[in-house]
């Protein structure tokens, strides 16, 4: 290994020492030692480079045949490599030097071709969505105490999935990262810019409206109760209550069964709580009915068991204390940590307390 680092660090050496009679304008000796360097170290990185300056310093030094001998035998051996496309600008105006145009204007045509063309916009647009998905996925870091914690640079996904999509990812992978740039936006608490990112996502789907819904199928459809669901949970945070229940009512019936429903009965829920604190008499029995469905139908899994919490806090902020203890009774029986059954067995005890029950 010490080996390989002293021959690399050998090469860089000896390219920077090539490039030193070029930023003198010594053109001859300058292509000589470059010459020399990609002689000496063939298919290695700093060959290829000493190369690329080499077909410049001997256009800079009015070579320009030479020049392009040079970069025509380049790209024979390197067509696909990093530096084709500086060789091919070295090329063009070669071309120009030898009184070519149009053969100028045929290698820069290659050039807007190769950075302009749908597949190469879509394998740019790919390296942002892989940085966007590195940071969004984040790292694992331990604290001061010793606990592991996923951190994540939620800044940095915005902005890579954002490029993403600018440069032009096609249609079926352009959806996935909407639906991830707009998670990233209802984690930074960007509301309205999640509600649109979600909307493009229906509208890509073919979805203009409620009615349309049933309509779609297979992959888009899966994309459709993910938008149309995430969407509604927006309408919920920017206070707009009737558009989120009318979607989510919609989306109970054409997507009841499907991997949401238990997000689907909760935001049902929940929207009828809010309406009731607003003062609608019937709306707490409504939103407590959803609730209980979705802690029936998942009792087993954590989102269940916060919204079972949830049922029992609503109860003891209405006065129900006998009720509320009941309910976090049966929930400390079914929580799997010892530690939230403690607290939820405390917390009915106070509950009892309230209601006058001390024994």
């Amino acid at each position: 290994v010490e080996a390989t680092a002293d021959e690399a660090a050998e090469r860089r050496l000896a390219l920077r020492q090539a490039q030193e009679p070029r930023r003198d304008g010594n053109w001859a000796i300058a292509t000589a030692r470059l010459l020399a360097v990609r002689s000496a170290h063939p298919g290695t990185p700093e060959a290829i480079e000493a190369w690329v300056l080499e077909a410049r310093a001997w256009l800079e030094g009015g070579q320009a045949q030479r020049a392009l001998d040079a970069t025509s035998a380049f790209l024979d051996a390197h067509g696909e490599a990093a530096w084709a496309g500086r060789m091919r600008h070295v090329a063009a105006r070669a071309y120009e030097q030898l009184g070519k145009p149009a053969e100028a204007a045929a290698v820069l045509k290659l050039l807007v071709d190769a950075s302009t063309a749908p597949e190469a916009r879509a394998a740019i647009a790919r390296l942002h969505k892989a940085l966007g998905d590195k940071d969004y996925e984040g790292e694992e870091k331990t604290d001061d105490l010793g606990r592991k914690k996923r951190v994540r640079n939620l800044d940095g996904a915005h902005t890579a999935y954002t490029h993403a999509l600018r440069v032009g990812l096609p249609a079926a992978e352009a959806k996935d990262v909407r639906i991830r740039l707009a998670e990233v936006a209802e984690k930074r608490s960007q509301w309205k810019e999640a509600q649109g990112l979600l909307t493009a996502l229906l509208a890509a789907s073919g979805v203009t409206d409620k009615d349309d819904l049933g309509a779609v199928a297979g992959a888009d459809r899966e994309n459709v109760e993910a938008g149309g669901v995430a969407r509604a949970r927006m309408d919920l945070e920017l206070n707009r209550p009737a558009p989120a229940r009318a979607a989510l009512t919609l989306a109970l019936e054409e997507f009841g069964a499907g991997r949401l429903r238990l997000e689907i009965l909760d935001l049902l829920g929940r929207e009828r709580i809010r309406a009731g604190r607003r003062g609608d008499a019937t709306a707490f029995e409504e939103g407590l009915v959803f609730w209980r469905r979705a802690i029936k139908e998942h009792r087993t899994t954590d989102r269940a068991r916060a919204i079972w919490q949830d049922v029992a806090e609503l109860l003891i902020e209405r006065g129900k204390f006998q009720q509320a203890a009941k309910e976090l009774q049966q929930l400390a029986e079914n929580e799997p940590k010892a530690e939230a059954k403690a607290a939820a067995r405390y917390r009915a005890a106070e509950a009892l307390a309230w209601a006058g029950l001390h024994d």
